[in-house]
């Protein structure tokens, strides 16, 4: 029997009830007692599990007639996701929390509490999320009793004046708060940070978001079907067009089991890899800026405009709209891999000299390293992600944990490992370090190893197929009513994932998103405050923040949902 055999074997049996399950590497575990689903949750955590998303779904419109949750985990090693599923009850508007178990669940737990109108077990109440000062109390926007014209008619009333200062604590002898934005200079999305300062040195960081909410997941429920959802998941986070959009086709695949055909599945594999090229870049460039070393940094970013100007081409986009479908994938005109080899092998080339050259060069590594630390023992317990998690030694590459499609082929299976060709030991150690030093040499990695997989998916590419079809048919109608399903891929700031379920219109009945930085938002804080790890005190100065803030680079439109 295999591992994952093994271990799906042992959670059924701590169960005592499977519900069903989506996909080969799924397992939804029903948990009809908020003691069985806590038990559940003590046990994922111990063997390791992480949190990958929680899900709230009002279901008084359906047989059980209640709120339910869905808690969605990853084993840290195989192929496996394990679902919790939890009715509430009926006339129940408390949820039992995880987040003793689980830092990552915080963020998921207050927006429920916001979203729904449901309220937390937890005894420490959770930050707020979106539902600034101004918004009423009682506005529950994804309840399915709540109508457009409702939550208008709620949201023209002002609750109380805006203010931001309610919830300061006392300031210490020498102490300063400083608020900044929301409005930033540039092309900044919203937020507000708040610093508490003592002389440079920042001893707490709070970071109100939120300002750039769209209602998306409602949006999802009333504007589009199961079949032009895309449509909307790609116009969510603009650098991130092409993953967000990925994922949720994935999700839809799932749930009816279509079979994506080879040449889209290497043609989705192709676009994430350009996609994840051209942001590492730009971010490249953006740290070397900050720092002031404006020549690398125009060296870094010209690449970064030939990728862009390479995205025109082929798709139409720059950023890669418009190619996803459910099914497959869909192109303006027929694929030639001589145009992706010779500009990406070019803007390679051009970008890895200079930035390999910041690796050595004494003025950037003092300026980066040792500031905005995250080791791996907090990068863990926060419930950190994708290229924040890498960069403090977490191996969370979805592209190797849960590969799909092209991902499990295994002419790229050796690949995945972020590394650059003849590197030296002492870059792998600091490229895991978790400080701002390490997120820039992960990315420069990742260009490397973007470059080689992008390589080996041209030469996996076959002329007879241009004359396929590159979109399979989706048959959604024998599809049972109200299951859903999980879509995910692993974008170039880490795992985009979607949960998606279908009514039985062919309409969405509910669409949660998770953008890697909804999970990041909290490491971004713990690495700006003071904090000791392994006797070692790390603290950041005021100065440090915009670079701290860039080596994440989260998303606002991302988190604010």
């Amino acid at each position: 029997m295999s591992t994952l055999e093994t271990e799906r074997m042992r959670l059924r049996t701590a169960a005592d009830e499977e519900f069903y399950s989506p996909a080969a590497n799924q397992l939804v575990l029903l948990a009809r007692t908020p003691e069985l689903y806590r038990n559940l949750a003590y046990d994922l955590r111990r063997e390791g599990y992480f949190l990958v998303t929680l899900v709230a779904n009002d279901e008084h419109e359906l047989a059980d007639n209640c709120f339910k949750l869905y808690a969605v985990f990853s084993h840290p090693s195989i192929d496996l996701f394990v679902t919790l599923m939890l009715p509430l009850g009926r006339g129940t508007a408390t949820f039992p929390s995880l987040a003793h178990l689980f830092a990552a669940a915080t963020p998921f737990e207050c927006e429920i509490a916001e979203r729904f109108g449901l309220t937390s077990s937890s005894d420490v109440p959770a930050p707020p999320c979106f539902r600034h000062p101004t918004y009423p109390a009682d506005l529950a926007p994804l309840r399915r009793a709540s109508s457009t014209a409702g939550i208008r008619a709620a949201l023209s009333r002002q609750a109380s004046p805006f203010t931001e200062e309610a919830d300061l604590a006392p300031l210490a002898p020498g102490e300063l708060d400083l608020p900044i934005g929301p409005i930033h200079a540039g092309v900044i999305e919203p937020g507000h940070f708040r610093f508490r300062i003592a002389g440079e040195v920042v001893e707490q960081l709070d970071a109100r978001l939120g300002y750039a909410h769209k209602g998306v997941e409602r949006l999802f429920q009333i504007n589009y079907t199961l079949r032009d959802g895309w449509k909307l998941a790609e116009r969510i986070v603009g650098d991130s067009a092409f993953a967000h959009s990925l994922a949720y086709c994935r999700a839809l695949e799932s749930l009816t089991a279509a079979e994506v055909p080879r040449p889209a599945q290497l043609l989705r594999a192709l676009f994430l890899e350009l996609e994840r090229l051209y942001n590492h870049m730009g971010d490249c460039a953006a740290l070397a800026h900050d720092v002031a070393l404006d020549l690398p940094a125009a060296e870094m970013a010209a690449p970064r405009e030939a990728l862009l100007r390479l995205n025109q081409d082929l798709s139409g986009h720059r950023l890669l709209r418009g190619l996803n479908r459910p099914g497959g994938i869909v192109l303006p005109e027929s694929f030639n891999p001589d145009r992706v080899r010779s500009p990406v092998g070019q803007a390679v080339a051009r970008f890895l000299p200079v930035a390999r050259f910041l690796l050595t060069d004494p003025g950037f590594r003092n300026r980066l390293m040792n500031i905005g630390m995250i080791a791996r023992p907090m990068a863990e317990q926060i419930g950190a992600t994708g290229l924040v998690a890498r960069a403090s030694g977490l191996e969370r590459d979805w592209r190797r944990l849960h590969p799909v499609d092209a991902e499990r082929l295994p002419e790229l299976r050796d690949l995945w490992n972020a590394g650059l060709p003849d590197e030296d030991v002492y870059v792998v150690e600091e490229r895991t370090a978790g400080d701002a030093f390490a997120r820039y040499a992960t990315r420069v990695a990742e260009v490397a190893a973007s470059a080689r997989i992008v390589e080996r998916l041209l030469d996996l590419w076959e002329n007879a197929w241009l004359d396929e079809e590159f979109c399979a048919v989706v048959n959604l109608r024998p599809v049972s009513n109200y299951r859903f399903g999980l879509g995910y891929a692993e974008g170039w700031r880490g795992p985009v994932v979607y949960w998606l379920m279908k009514d039985k219109f062919e309409r969405i009945y509910r669409c949660k998103v998770c953008d890697p930085s909804c999970l990041n938002w909290p490491a971004l804080k713990a690495a700006s405050e003071p904090h000791t790890d392994e006797s070692r005190r790390f603290e950041i100065l005021l100065a440090d923040f915009p670079i701290v803030n860039k080596s994440f680079n989260l998303s606002y439109a991302g988190n604010d949902l």
